[in-house]
């Protein structure tokens, strides 16, 4: 009896009758279709990611981080450069989708800048958001 009850309160929120249904989680977003100060969640295995976007154009936003998802770094400047599928090692091929970030791949950042020597690689993106703050001060 008790998983049936289960079952019935888990199909209840698939029609999204869920109480306090906010809008569904982004498959990817593309920076240069979102405008100044427009602020967006991204999710991966160990952190939360809180963007507001700076220059759509350029990819650059103020980003906040938790290992945690309760207490935020301060602000930092970097570049979204894009979502990466593929090399793991040095030689191996990667496909990088500019301006974008996609569920399933990692970001490209420039820390700073958006110079080849200022690049990192955030783990596979789990979950984007639009609007959501996720705890933090």
């Amino acid at each position: 009896m008790f998983l049936s009850l289960l079952l019935i309160s888990q199909l209840s929120f698939i029609g999204g009758d869920a109480p306090n249904d906010g809008p569904p989680p982004w498959r990817s977003c593309r920076l240069a279709e979102m405008r100044v100060g427009d602020a967006f969640t991204v999710t991966t295995t160990k952190r939360v990611y809180r963007f507001t976007v700076l220059n759509p154009r350029t990819g650059h936003v103020s980003a906040r981080a938790s290992a945690s998802g309760r207490v935020l770094s301060p602000p930092r400047s970097l570049y979204i450069l894009g979502a990466t599928h593929g090399r793991t090692r040095p030689g191996e091929q990667m496909l990088v989708l500019m301006g974008t970030i996609e569920v399933g791949k990692r970001m490209e950042l420039g820390i700073g800048s958006r110079a080849a020597n200022a690049r990192a690689w955030s783990l596979p993106v789990r979950s984007i958001e639009h609007g959501v703050e996720h705890g933090g001060k």
